[in-house]
């Protein structure tokens, strides 16, 4: 299964408004190192920019690694990014039943949703803490 298999063209009410493929990622990443080491590692990448019935914006980013411990290890970095970091605040770990969840907020109150899944790594992100939230659990986490 490919990563844009992944994103659906409806997630509650969510519409999807554009796909981006793993080249069109990698030509948008090659200033964010960070971004970069998780689409370099990823067998495949995708974005997929989706609407909120009031036309806000929430991207989600889908990574599918070889094994799930590469998926695990994406997810130990991100997670050590967001708490080692002063951009970051409200940084919350959960752990799932399949995986684990960190949530947190930047400096611009901009919100990020970070899980895994077995192999695969998700990214969900918006300019709205709430929007980022209601999108995640219209996703099902």
């Amino acid at each position: 299964m490919y990563a844009a298999d992944i994103l659906k063209t409806r997630l509650g009410p969510f519409t999807l408004s554009k796909i981006r493929t793993r080249e069109e990622v990698l030509k948008s990443v090659s200033s964010e190192p960070a971004v970069r080491k998780l689409v370099d590692h990823a067998s495949d990448t995708a974005i997929g920019s989706y609407k909120s019935e009031n036309g806000e914006v929430v991207l989600l980013w889908v990574f599918s690694y070889p094994t799930p411990d590469l998926a695990e290890s994406a997810f130990d970095d991100s997670e050590k990014d967001m708490q080692g970091s002063h951009r970051w605040r409200n940084v919350k770990t959960t752990t799932l039943a399949h995986g684990r969840r960190i949530e947190g907020t930047d400096s611009k109150s901009r919100a990020a949703v970070i899980w895994t899944n077995g192999y695969w790594f998700f990214w969900a992100w918006s300019d709205n803490p709430a929007l980022t939230n209601s999108f995640v659990s219209s996703v099902g986490y």
